[in-house]
C-alpha cells in the first residue's frame, strides 16, 4: 500500500500541537534564585510601571502631562534630564522578544543612540542590582542584537546610567535558563 506524501507532510490541513508557553526573562531569572523575591513590593511594582508607561508615552510624543501621577512625576523628571544632558535619542521604544532556539521571550525597554554608540537601555526606579546585567544579556542575546548594555536607574532626584559589561553575563542566564527547565521537569516551580 502505496502512502500519499501530501497526507504526511506539513500543511493546513495538519494541525501542530499547541506550542508550550515560553517562560519570560524576568520569571526565569527568579525561578533560578538570581532574583531577590523581597527586593519587590506590590507598591514598587505599580510605582515602576506607572513610570515606564510615562516615559514611553513621552518618547512616543503621546504624554499627557496633566495625567502623571504626583509619585511618578518626579521620576519623568529626571528621565527628561537624562534624555537632555545625554543627548540621547529613542530608536525603539517596549519591544517583545521571542528566542524560540534557546526558548525563552523577554520585552526590552529602549533603543537608545548615546553619542553615536547603540544601547540597550532597561529602565529602572530601585537600586542598581547584579542580575541586572544578566536580564540585558538574555534580551540582547535573545534578540540577536549586538549593542551595548545599560541600565537607567532614576530616582526622584536624579539617575545613574550605568553600562553593563561583563563578558559571563550571557553564559550566566543559559545557566539560569538551564536550572528553570531542570526545576520545571522536576515540577519544582511554584
Amino acid at each position: 500500500m502505496m502512502i500519499d506524501p501530501t497526507l504526511t507532510e506539513p500543511g493546513p490541513w495538519v494541525c501542530p500541537p499547541e506550542p508550550e508557553r515560553l517562560p519570560r526573562v524576568t520569571e526565569i531569572l527568579m525561578k533560578s534564585g538570581l532574583v531577590p523575591f523581597a527586593h519587590f513590593t506590590d507598591f514598587s511594582r505599580e510605582r515602576g510601571t506607572a513610570v515606564h508607561m510615562a516615559c514611553q508615552y513621552h518618547d512616543e510624543g503621546q504624554l499627557d502631562e496633566s495625567s502623571v501621577d504626583e509619585a511618578v512625576a518626579p521620576y519623568l523628571v529626571q528621565y527628561k534630564r537624562f534624555m537632555f544632558e545625554s543627548g540621547a535619542t529613542v530608536v525603539s521604544v517596549e519591544k517583545e522578544i521571542v528566542n524560540v532556539d534557546w526558548g525563552f521571550i523577554g520585552h526590552f525597554d529602549r533603543v537608545m543612540v548615546i553619542n553615536g554608540v547603540e544601547y540597550l537601555v532597561d529602565i529602572k526606579t530601585g537600586q542598581p542590582q547584579p542580575w541586572h546585567a544578566i536580564q540585558l544579556a538574555a534580551y540582547r542575546s535573545g534578540a540577536g542584537l549586538q549593542l551595548r548594555r545599560a541600565g537607567l536607574y532614576l530616582s526622584p532626584t536624579g539617575y545613574k546610567f550605568i553600562e553593563h559589561k561583563g563578558v559571563s553575563d550571557w553564559e550566566v542566564f543559559r545557566s539560569a535558563l538551564v536550572l528553570y527547565n531542570w526545576r520545571k521537569k522536576c515540577g519544582m516551580l511554584s
